[in-house]
């Protein structure tokens, strides 16, 4: 029975998982211009270095990308999105990381 723990434990290590790749918006407006354009799904794939299933699958949600990136687009033509913070909540930031050591 032990053994089997072992076996299971080696088998499964983490270096064995394969890392999740996060696709940002641009990427998948990018997969939908080079389609748009002509080229195949194995082209972009190659040239993007994604799974030829990742671009069929970006590609069948190309309504809602284009939507999200019309929003995306008119909101940073505002102006930049800088968050600013106040004074007092710096100030209070800083008594509460004192109140919290004190405590500890």
């Amino acid at each position: 029975m032990e053994r089997r723990l072992e076996k299971r434990k080696h088998s499964h290590g983490q270096s064995d998982k394969k890392k999740r790749k996060v696709i940002t918006l641009e990427q998948k407006i990018d997969v939908i211009r080079r389609h748009a354009d002509g080229h195949s799904n194995s082209k972009i794939s190659s040239d993007i270095s994604l799974h030829e299933a990742t671009i069929r699958k970006v590609l069948k949600q190309e309504t809602v990308l284009k939507e999200r990136s019309r929003a995306v687009s008119s909101f940073s033509s505002l102006g930049a999105a800088a968050r600013k913070r106040s004074i007092a909540m710096i100030e209070m930031e800083s008594l509460l990381s004192i109140w919290i050591e004190d405590c500890n």
